[in-house]
């Protein structure tokens, strides 16, 4: 798990669950850009829904909601996957540019 309090030196941060879908379904409604965008009306089937579907090749255990308060006050909610990144070999040429190009930057602030 990660640690929660890196996230935000402004908020609390924490783990949500199913408990939590009432308090998320309020945020949500009140907040609506996400879903207009998505074209879909937020329900409570839709954050049950939510809190556990996964990208492709993502185990259930790499996905985290994380919901940020201010005070007791929920004010963001944070869809977090962790190592959702399954190696292939555009992702693997991806990480090789990035190795270099990091290596380079090295390279010129040592000049």
């Amino acid at each position: 798990m990660f640690d929660l309090s890196k996230l935000s030196t402004q908020y609390r941060a924490r783990y949500m669950d199913d408990s939590d879908a009432d308090a998320l379904l309020n945020f949500c409604l009140q907040n609506d850009q996400y879903y207009r965008y998505c074209g879909k009306q937020p329900s409570r089937e839709l954050i049950l829904h939510d809190l556990h579907i996964t990208p492709p090749n993502t185990s259930a255990e790499a996905k985290y909601y994380v919901g940020f308060y201010d005070g007791d006050i929920l004010v963001a909610i944070m869809d977090l996957i962790d190592a959702a990144f399954v190696p292939t070999e555009h992702s693997e040429r991806k990480g090789r540019a990035l190795r270099r190009a990091a290596l380079m930057l090295r390279r010129k602030q040592d000049e």
